[in-house]
């Protein structure tokens, strides 16, 4: 909540059903918010590849990676920060 009491950003129970969130953001206000406090936003990405059929991979090879991102101005800066491809032959 903003010191206007308006919403910078929220999340809507009526369309978060099972794993799927969503947050709604009002990028003006949240920007002028972070400003003001002199915060950043940072954003982290973990993530892999892998396919199976029971206890057999049904790829030859698969990959685990991660990233950073955050913004500078109004410009996104960052990215991969480590990557591995698994080789399964």
């Amino acid at each position: 909540m903003c010191p206007d009491g308006s919403l910078a950003a929220f999340v809507p129970r009526a369309v978060n059903k099972g794993d799927n969130h969503v947050c709604l953001v009002n990028w003006l206000k949240l920007i002028e918010g972070l400003k003001k406090s002199g915060h950043d936003i940072v954003w982290t990405v973990l993530g892999g590849r892998d396919c199976y059929t029971g206890r057999h991979p049904i790829t030859e090879s698969g990959a685990e990676y991660s990233a950073v991102y955050s913004l500078k101005g109004k410009k996104l800066v960052g990215g991969i920060t480590h990557l591995i491809v698994k080789d399964f032959t």
